[in-house]
């Protein structure tokens, strides 16, 4: 083999190797690369530390629904308390009512139902919960005690911290109240604007 032969030869390895270590080594049609792993361990452990209350209550829990109960915060106000259950029920909101001091120890739901009315002279959609339009969710709560109030505010809170947590959760437009099959008001109990500007927790 003469020089010029074996000096080629080397030249077409060299180039070759060059061509190589200049390559991407994955293609781009193979999608964004993934991430480290010790940063998804970080991102999950971090989402893991936060208390499930304080979480946005956008994001469903897998496997559970989201609970919300109003309660008086100061007995002037309401406080809107987010958090989360495996269901939602009648029962679920009045436990948790107990639980938060509104409604007594030993309350009990005699019955509880939910009507949809249509009103044949409306042309337009529903526009959702609590919202009016072609249809009107009612609740028909029956409760077998309400706690004594000291005066008006009082009552106010305690109403709106009923009526508000179950419009909230069934996504109704009023609350019949009954208290052992007497009717609480002549019509449907809904949330009092005063007391629409509340503090979240």
């Amino acid at each position: 083999m003469d020089r010029k032969t074996l000096w080629c030869m080397l030249t077409a390895v060299t180039v070759a190797v060059s061509a190589t270590a200049c390559s991407p080594s994955r293609s781009t049609s193979d999608g964004p690369a993934e991430p480290p792993a010790d940063v998804v361990a970080a991102a999950a452990t971090s989402e893991a530390n936060v208390p499930p209350g304080d979480r946005n209550p956008e994001v469903t829990e897998p496997g559970l629904d989201i609970l919300i109960i109003f309660r008086s915060s100061d007995g002037t106000s309401l406080e809107r308390v987010t958090s989360f259950a495996e269901s939602v029920d009648e029962q679920v909101i009045v436990d948790k009512l107990i639980e938060y001091g509104v409604l007594e120890e030993g309350t009990d739901i005699l019955s509880f139902e939910i009507s949809e009315e249509a009103d044949p002279n409306s042309e337009v959609e529903s526009s959702g919960p609590m919202g009016g339009g072609a249809s009107t969710r009612i609740g028909h709560l029956d409760l077998s005690m309400l706690p004594e109030t000291a005066d008006e505010n009082e009552k106010q809170i305690l109403l709106n911290c009923i009526t508000g947590s179950f419009m909230e959760n069934f996504a109704l437009d009023g609350l019949e109240l009954s208290v052992n099959g007497e009717m609480y008001s002549d019509s449907p109990l809904t949330m009092n604007m005063k007391y629409k500007n509340v503090s979240e927790e």
